[in-house]
């Protein structure tokens, strides 16, 4: 899971969770990045997360919940970063879609919450 916003606090969220099954364990793995919400995640091949879409801005929360458009002079945009591609493996944010890369391997970051390798 990555991103999100609590329309508590306005604070769009970065962070990247891995759900361990069946243990049901999740595992906060990366940080840092590009804060977004109203985006979608996809697996892609066989070890990576395809992010498309979302907002940046907190500023854009209104559109989803009230379809109202906010002052646009006031939100920020970044368009280089439209679609994100992270390696579930390596737990590192990338560019390029590896469509041979090895299988997905446990990171030692979660098997060291859950146990093993």
């Amino acid at each position: 899971m990555y991103g999100g916003y609590d329309p508590t606090k306005s604070i769009v969220y970065d962070d990247v969770y891995v759900l361990s099954v069946p243990s049901f364990t999740w595992t906060k793995v990366a940080s840092g990045g590009v804060p977004r919400f109203g985006h979608t995640c996809n697996t892609a091949a066989k070890r990576q997360m395809l992010v498309v879409g979302g907002a940046h801005d907190a500023n854009m929360h209104g559109v989803e919940t009230t379809g109202n458009l906010p002052d646009m002079a006031n939100v920020t945009c970044r368009r280089e970063d439209e679609v994100s591609i992270f390696d579930l493996s390596t737990l590192t944010w990338g560019t390029f879609f590896n469509a041979t890369a090895p299988d997905y391997q446990v990171p030692d970051k979660v098997a060291k919450v859950i146990g093993g390798k």
